[in-house]
């Protein structure tokens, strides 16, 4: 991709070396886990220098709707507090109990985990998977010490502000899903799907025209959590991806709506996508000010139907990011900018100066743009 990562993410970093597949260790995240590591002193050490020696922040996977059967916390509550189904079906297997986020004793149990992981390790970054919670994870299990069944927003609220309020000033918190308005406050960023097929699994599709029109707004999603709420890092995880010729058809809605991208290795892309992949987190590397914007605005007016434009205003220049959703090349006029005398304008994407029509305090950029292609534009 031609960069650096700004954080380094340690998955499944706690594992039982006796299992198959990744071979999860989930909810102890101490030791026998360090012991796996090399020790805690290795481990920490190995943290220190890239988070120091790298500067590169490094993140720590854990999971906290289980836990496995080897760990303290198991071998002391059994099953007392494992998640049921409305049926009265019990969440358990052979190696692991699933949890409800609503379950006081388990909530305390994760917060006072997480303070010690951040402790031993200093890492900067704590990532708890499968969070937030959806309708599906309500509990109905009449000695978890939660309401019956459990309220799922309120219970995702009450276990990361308890995490929250257990972290030092600076340690950030993510996970995989988004959460309610209740509970976004307590942490700083989650995964996203919402630029690839699995979206569907989350928020399914109704009513869908088989028919083949000039243009589809199948082609765009949009992401309104993204500019509703601009201080949650969203980073997209392209699963399902991995070796599909036509993954730029995805990914370059990471540059479209300022998105991060969890990378697990090049060769998942082809050669022409990761070039652009590239291209897109370099671009918005270098105008972060813009990207990191509290005020984004989402679809702002353009000149043409079935042509679309996010603005980033930073504190000294504006970027646009620009999509044509149509199946055939868009050329001329196509969005109107607010002017200030001394504006100059280049089109990142193509990497040259643009000459706008200035009217007044508007100016009117003429582009070319490919079919369902995306381009950026700044102004300084």
């Amino acid at each position: 991709l031609g960069l650096d990562p700004d954080i380094l993410h340690f998955y499944v970093w706690a594992f039982d070396p006796e299992g198959t597949g990744d071979a999860a260790r989930n909810g102890e995240y101490g030791g026998a886990d360090y012991a796996n590591m090399g020790g805690l002193a290795n481990f920490a050490a190995a943290i220190a220098g890239l988070q120091t020696g790298r500067k590169m922040p490094v993140s720590l996977y854990t999971i906290w709707d289980r836990c496995s059967r080897s760990t303290p916390f198991v071998q002391e509550h059994g099953e007392r507090f494992a998640k049921v189904r409305y049926t009265g079906q019990k969440l358990v297997n052979e190696d692991t109990v699933y949890m409800a986020t609503s379950t006081p004793v388990w909530r305390a149990h994760a917060a006072k985990t997480l303070a010690r992981l951040q402790a031993d390790t200093k890492v900067r970054v704590l990532y708890l998977d499968v969070f937030g919670s959806d309708q599906r994870s309500r509990c109905f299990n009449p000695d978890a010490g939660h309401p019956m069944p459990s309220r799922v927003s309120a219970g995702d609220r009450d276990f990361l502000r308890a995490v929250r309020q257990a972290q030092p000033e600076g340690v950030a918190l993510w996970g995989e899903f988004p959460t309610t308005d209740i509970a976004s406050p307590y942490w700083d960023g989650f995964l996203s799907y919402d630029c690839i097929p699995l979206h569907s699994y989350l928020a399914e599709e109704y009513r869908v025209d088989d028919r083949a029109p000039l243009w589809s707004s199948q082609t765009l999603p949009p992401n309104v959590l993204r500019f509703i709420f601009p201080k949650l890092k969203q980073t997209v995880f392209p699963v399902g991806q991995e070796g599909y010729i036509e993954s730029w058809r995805f990914l370059k809605f990471l540059l479209f709506n300022g998105q991060a991208l969890f990378d697990t290795t090049w060769r998942l892309y082809d050669t022409d996508g990761r070039a652009k992949i590239g291209k897109s987190l370099r671009i918005m590397r270098e105008y972060g000010d813009c990207f990191a914007s509290d005020h984004p605005r989402m679809f702002v007016p353009t000149l043409r139907t079935h042509f679309y434009a996010n603005e980033w205003p930073g504190p000294e220049r504006t970027v646009w990011t620009l999509f044509n959703a149509r199946y055939h090349t868009l050329r001329g006029k196509t969005i109107e900018v607010p002017h200030t005398p001394g504006a100059t304008y280049r089109d990142l994407w193509n990497d040259r100066k643009l000459t706008p029509e200035i009217r007044g305090d508007r100016a009117i950029l003429s582009l070319s743009i490919p079919p369902q292609g995306i381009v950026c534009v700044v102004q300084e």
